[in-house]
């Protein structure tokens, strides 16, 4: 390898390490609590009665309501749950990695996150050989470093949990690259190591069937063949290269219904199974997404743009794209190959939330053709003319600002986002929260916790830092805003906000709006019932009553007070409170 090679290669790789290593200090978050729980078998942060061990890690909800009606009751999930909820995915793969974790150091966080970026590194430099089979100088470099600097790989690269999206896209570029060996030199191990790797993509995460259609997009636009046959033969023929990888797939999905695994009554995972449910979430969601990869908007925060802004801005940036890649698309089978690529690698990540992580896949034929316009764009200079001669600077500068100003910024920010938002949101709390030895056998109740995750992981994380725990710790509401607790005669507390009880698109998760509650509903938690009492449009609670058994000494109330859970006594029947995050006592 030259030395030009090698810097091209190492240079883009170290800075991109550089960029995420503030991650090796993040320490476990949320899920990474209940996978250590599930594999060493601790049972605080274990679910129900379930036999733990290493493949069981993103079995979250099964549908089973007793088993939800049981978490529930622990305060691993909020009152709200739906009870038939499921959301379970198969990912072997990536969970023998949680395995080694947590068997061989699970008290060492920073070897855990090590053992993270070693999949990072190596994917950056399997990309590299896959870019290298498409591109070379200054396309190449350009590629290269776009996707070294891709902010969509820090939150994956940053939360040991989302390992497996690192792992499925490593296995997603090595099936190209095999596959494309295979096409170029007709050696039928190639063809046998793609097909490995596409299965071990799959097993490895969902993002894997972003190979699947990378594979598609190959056979139609960039497949090699004999130009003596007829256009028809010739796609027919590259269509039939890619059927073994079809069959897998179909293998895969079949496995995966037969044992279960798939997304039922949750608002934030859709199941493709359910074709229109799942074509009216492409529609809210794909523009986000696009936004994210060509624009590093990212898709977690969009939302705070408001419902049109984004819109707007995906419009006018691919109109502007389309506009000014004409030239190159028209020329060039490359680029055609990786903009479709693009374009469909999109769809199945809609099945979920919009967020960076699902993002980093696709970043592979993004930096490809993001590499290759501005490679090539001072070449095709001189042939331009009219509006594109105008336009085709704003659109060069335009991507390089965002790919490769805006995007290593904020690769940093991905990386560690978890502990920023956690420390405020759950870990603080957790570490705070005031359980004394004759308190350990009580329900806790925090009366108003910011999100219901914080209830759902203070035991685990308590537990793995050895402190003391409770019978149970369960949220009754989750609002930011501003709540109204009156305590009625008799001792129920009636809840009110006129914003909701807790927060539409994150709760969302256990209980889609196709399944909002009603007036009149009651569901109970740890032998508390509660009785929605009024919905807003959304099915989205604004007033609660919660009634307590005669045995009201088993229970302990908490406010939530700056990140700090703070023991209260509930004033007499009658008594009206406006708590708000300031509020320190009842």
């Amino acid at each position: 390898m030259s030395a030009v090679s090698r810097k091209h290669i190492l240079l883009p790789v170290l800075v991109g390490l550089l960029l995420v290593s503030p991650s090796l200090f993040t320490g476990l978050q949320l899920d990474d609590y209940y996978h250590w729980g599930l594999v060493t078998e601790n049972p605080l942060a274990k679910p129900g009665n379930d036999h733990a061990g290493l493949f069981k890690l993103f079995t979250f909800l099964d549908g089973d309501p007793a088993r939800t009606q049981w978490l529930v009751d622990k305060g691993m999930l909020p009152w709200w749950t739906l009870p038939e909820v499921k959301y379970m995915f198969w990912r072997p793969v990536s969970e023998l990695t949680h395995g080694i974790d947590y068997l061989l150091w699970p008290q060492q966080p920073i070897i855990m996150h090590a053992h993270s970026l070693l999949y990072f590194v190596i994917l950056l430099l399997v990309t590299y050989q896959l870019l290298q089979r498409w591109l070379s100088g200054r396309p190449l470099v350009w590629a290269y470093w776009i996707f070294c600097l891709s902010y969509t790989h820090g939150f994956a690269a940053g939360w040991l949990a989302n390992r497996n999206a690192v792992i499925a896209s490593l296995f997603v570029a090595l099936t190209l690259y095999y596959h494309d060996r295979w096409r170029r030199e007709q050696q039928g191990r190639f063809h046998l190591a793609a097909l490995v790797c596409f299965v071990l993509s799959l097993l490895s995460g969902e993002i894997g069937v972003s190979a699947g259609l990378f594979l598609l997009s190959y056979a139609l636009c960039f497949e090699t063949s004999n130009a003596r046959q007829s256009l028809t033969l010739r796609k027919l023929r590259h269509l039939l290269s890619i059927v073994p990888y079809g069959v897998a797939g179909m293998l895969w999905l079949l496995a995966r219904g037969l044992m279960g695994y798939g997304a039922e009554g949750s608002g934030h995972y859709v199941d493709p199974a359910d074709p229109g449910h799942f074509l009216a979430t492409v529609s809210e969601r794909y523009l986000l997404l696009a936004n994210g990869l060509f624009w590093s908007i990212p898709p977690e925060f969009a939302g705070l743009m408001g419902d049109t802004l984004p819109v707007v801005i995906a419009l006018a940036g691919m109109l502007l794209l389309g506009l000014v890649f004409k030239p190159l698309l028209s020329t060039s089978p490359l680029a055609r190959f990786l903009l479709l690529s693009i374009l469909i690698m999109l769809i199945p990540v809609c099945a979920t939330q919009p967020h960076s992580r699902l993002l980093i896949a696709a970043s592979i034929p993004l930096a490809a053709l993001a590499g290759l316009y501005l490679g090539l764009r001072w070449e095709h200079r001189q042939r331009e003319t009219g509006l594109r001669r105008m336009l085709s600077p704003l659109a060069s500068g335009l991507l390089i600002i965002s790919l490769l100003v805006l995007s290593p910024l904020l690769l940093v920010l991905e990386s560690v986002q978890m502990k920023i938002a956690m420390d405020g949101l759950l870990n603080r709390g957790a570490m705070n929260l005031q359980i004394n030895p004759d308190q350990q056998s009580k329900v806790h109740v925090l009366i108003n916790p910011p999100v219901s995750s914080v209830a759902g992981y203070i035991q685990g994380v308590r537990a793995y830092h050895g402190l003391a725990t409770a019978k149970a710790v369960i949220p009754l509401v989750s609002a930011s805003g501003e709540l109204e607790l009156h305590i009625k005669p008799g001792g129920a507390l009636e809840i009110t906000s006129q914003k909701g009880l807790y927060e539409a698109t994150q709760e969302s998760l256990l209980r889609s709006s196709a399944h909002a509650l009603q007036p009149g509903d009651r569901l109970t938690v740890a032998g508390i019932d509660a009785s929605v009492l009024a919905v807003d449009d959304s099915g989205i609670p604004v007033k609660v009553q919660f009634q307590f058994p005669p045995e009201r000494d088993k229970y302990v109330f908490h406010l939530w007070h700056g990140g700090k859970p703070v023991q209260c006594e509930l004033p007499p029947p009658g008594t009206r409170l406006t708590l708000t995050r300031n509020t320190e006592s009842c």
